[in-house]
């Protein structure tokens, strides 16, 4: 009697925590425990694809991050301005990569 009891509670919580929720977008308990504490983990929702080169390249903020990283490669130092933020003399730089990989809203949809 003991073990169907346990086991018809433990079906239950199973079924509890794998139905999806509409808040969660649709995501059950369990793959919202594995989306928040262990976010890249095999039994978590969240699979990331590998890209080659050209869907690399067309990522915007890959190719700054590209770019400030070979200004910092080059110069070995960047200074901010007083508030924190990039100065204008490299903003050109960046706003070339972004103009290089941009494309319009309808490609991104």
């Amino acid at each position: 009697m003991e073990n169907e009891l346990q086991q018809y509670a433990r079906q239950y919580m199973d079924k509890q925590n794998n139905r999806p929720i509409p808040e969660f977008e649709g995501y059950s308990p369990n793959e919202m425990q594995h989306l928040l504490h262990d976010p890249f983990g095999l039994d978590s929702p969240l699979k990331l694809n590998n890209l080659d080169d050209a869907g690399y390249n067309a990522i915007p903020i890959l190719n700054l991050i590209r770019h400030l990283g070979h200004h910092l490669a080059e110069s070995g130092d960047m200074k901010l301005t007083a508030k924190g933020f990039l100065c204008k003399k490299i903003l050109p730089g960046f706003s070339r990569s972004v103009r290089r990989c941009s494309c319009s809203r309808r490609d991104r949809q």
